[in-house]
């Protein structure tokens, strides 16, 4: 199947339309491809919904022991922060 696009805009110097719409649908393909494709990566930051409940529970002991820092308003909070 053919398709004929009309590019309303004036190509560098060297380029046929066609040229550039196979170029860029070229593109367009490799991108799809690694989308598509796309496995991650093992990142250590990453949490699983386990991980990050326990971490939500130890913050909430923490701050219900008193063991955290809590401000009013920004001025108190950059004054903390300035100071350290």
């Amino acid at each position: 199947m053919s398709t004929t696009l009309s590019i309303p805009v004036d190509l560098p110097a060297g380029y046929q339309t066609d040229e550039l719409v196979s170029k860029l649908t070229a593109y367009a393909k490799k991108l799809v491809a690694k989308a598509v494709h796309h496995t991650p990566k093992n990142d250590p930051t990453l949490l699983t919904k386990e991980e990050f409940f326990a971490k939500v529970d130890a913050s909430l002991a923490e701050y219900e022991r008193g063991e955290s820092r809590v401000f009013t308003d920004s001025a108190s909070m950059n004054a903390w922060l300035n100071a350290l």
